[in-house]
This record gives C-alpha cells, sequence and structure tokens, in this order.
C-alpha cells in the first residue's frame, strides 16, 4: 500500500501539548525535560505497532542481536526530545542549545545569496533549519509539508508565534509550484522533506540500509523544472541540548537530460547521503512504520504475475 505513513494518526491532544508547553515555559527547559520520560514510556507502551518497526529499523542498523527494548525506548525519547524542542526553535527561543553548524562548501552563503530548495527527512530536526545563518543574517525559509498530518502540534505552536502559519506552503495545492516560484524568486529558500512517498508513480525505488525503498520525485522535480539549487540538510540530535546541522551542497539537476533519469539520479545521491548520517545517528530515524513495504510489495507482485505490470506501476 502506498503512503503508509499517511494513515498514522496523531497522538496527544491539543490540550495535553498545551500543559506541556506551559510547563516548559514555567519552569525552563531543563526541569521540564524530566516530563519526557513517563511521557516516552507511555507512548512506548501503547505503541506496539510503532515499537515493532523502530526495532526492526533499528536491526538493520545494528544487527538483529544488538537491539535491546532499551535501545528502541531511546530512539522514542530521541523523537519526543526532538518534538519537546520545537516549541523552542518556533517560538526563537534558541539560547539554551548548544548548536554546531557544519557548513563546509558554502551552503548557506548560497542560500543567502539566491536562494535554494532545501531538501531534509524525518531524521533529527527540520526545525533547526531556522538556525541557518550567517552572521547576524537568517535565511528566509518557508516549508512545504502536509500540515493537516500533525494538526494538533501545528495549532500549539501557532499560538506561541502567528508567524509559524505564513512560512507552510500547504503540499499537493494547484497553486504550491506557483507559490514556490515566486518565493525562490524572491530570494527565498524552501524548505521539503524527500523521505516519505505519496504516490508510488511519483518515486523512485533506491538501495537504503540493504534493502529496496522509495522515495518521492516531487522535490527533486522542482528543482529540475524551476532550475534552482539544492542544499542537502540533516539536524541531527546528539542529546541533552545539542545539535549537529550538516548542510551539503547538492547542485542543480540538470534539465538537458531525460527527466526521468535524472531525477532518480538525484534521489540515489541523496539516499546515499541520507544513509551516511542514518548509521551514524540511527536514533535520529523517526520513520515509525514499515518504509520498506512498497518496495517489497511490488516486487513480489510482479515476480508473480510480470505480464500485468503496466509503465505507470513501474
Amino acid at each position: 500500500m502506498s503512503a503508509r505513513w499517511r494513515e498514522l494518526k496523531e497522538r496527544g491532544s491539543p490540550a495535553a501539548l498545551r500543559v506541556m508547553v506551559w510547563v516548559m515555559r514555567r519552569f525552563g527547559r531543563r526541569r521540564a525535560r524530566l516530563l519526557l520520560y513517563p511521557i516516552t514510556l507511555y507512548f512506548f507502551i501503547t505503541s506496539p505497532t510503532a515499537r515493532a518497526e523502530a526495532r526492526r529499523f533499528l536491526q538493520r542498523v545494528h544487527g538483529p542481536q544488538a537491539v535491546s527494548q532499551r535501545l528502541v525506548f531511546e530512539n522514542f525519547f530521541a523523537f519526543a526530545a526532538v518534538i519537546f524542542d520545537r516549541v523552542y526553535f518556533q517560538s526563537g527561543d534558541i539560547d539554551c542549545f548548544d548548536i554546531r553548524i557544519h557548513d563546509e562548501d558554502g551552503a548557506t552563503e548560497l542560500a543567502l545569496s539566491q536562494g535554494a530548495i532545501i531538501i531534509g527527512a524525518h531524521f533529527g530536526s527540520f526545525d533547526a533549519a531556522r538556525c541557518m545563518a550567517v552572521g547576524h543574517k537568517n535565511v528566509q525559509l518557508k516549508i512545504v509539508m502536509q500540515a493537516e498530518q500533525n494538526r494538533g502540534i501545528h495549532q500549539v505552536l501557532e499560538s506561541l508565534n502567528p508567524d509559524f502559519v505564513s512560512p507552510i506552503i500547504p503540499m499537493g495545492g494547484s497553486d504550491t509550484l506557483l507559490e514556490v516560484k515566486e518565493w525562490l524568486e524572491r530570494g527565498g529558500c524552501v524548505g521539503m522533506l524527500g523521505d516519505r512517498v505519496g504516490s508510488r508513480r511519483r518515486s523512485c525505488e533506491c538501495e537504503f540500509l540493504g534493502a529496496p525503498a522509495r522515495f518521492p520525485l516531487g522535490p527533486w522535480r522542482i528543482a529540475y523544472l524551476l532550475q534552482v539549487p539544492v542544499i542537502l540538510f540533516f539536524g541531527v540530535y546528539r542529546g541533552k541540548d545539542r545539535y549537529d546541522i550538516y548542510l551539503e551542497k547538492a547542485g542543480v539537476p540538470s534539465s538537458a537530460q531525460d527527466e526521468e533519469t535524472e531525477l532518480c539520479r538525484w534521489v540515489q545521491y541523496y539516499v546515499e547521503r541520507l544513509e551516511r548520517y542514518v548509521v551514524d545517528a540511527p536514533l535520529n530515524w523517526f520513520n515509525f512504520y514499515d518504509f520498506w513495504s512498497d518496495a517489497q510489495t511490488q516486487e513480489r507482485s510482479t515476480r508473480r504475475d510480470p505480464p500485468l505490470a503496466t509503465d505507470s506501476e513501474r
């Protein structure tokens, strides 16, 4: 089944989130973080499917004999900590973090000088992209996203910072590409996540952690059509108050090449870079569902009945 991530239900009510935010702002980040332990334990106990998928993922990285329930719990805890820190990133209160930016090839200067598409993943913190700056000049960033997927969290963040809504470009709208184009022409940057597939026909199969998985073509197709540079972004949570931000210039997809071939080539490059960071910091992987299932289901179906495979299914 395509887009299994869309089937995941948001956990936690807006009221509970508001209480959490009140505690964070009233008692400070260090004390409020103590709440992450019972919260993580609750979701760890009540989310057997996500727990099983997290374990399978960690086995891909560490091997089947190396994954304990404690390691799975640490994966859940890292996710809770990153969600917790969104409040601070969105409100601009980042002095409490130890943020280390690794930008050896001038990706931030590129973003400031002409704009770019910044592609990340559900890995670590994409909200940390708001810390991209040269001197005191911040990169102007809008995010293309499915806002309804975590509507409760967005409502709470909006109440903290009304500007949180304006930087969002809704994904899949009739004028999404136009909005992206206009923002880039104004010198802004557009952030997108490149790891969740919405439609199999708009995806590419790549080798990822030893097995085939499907990745979306959408972010790369926009860069191809608009001929704008791409920057890869990985905001790795290292524990406590530390985040390492890694920025890499990927270049501009060539419009002189066959579109499908060129896009798949860039997706494969992105997947190779993503895998490098995932292996380095696997607890930052926050896709708690069977990420590899679409490619495996498609492969089994093709093996059973190859004459029925159509161009739209490949």
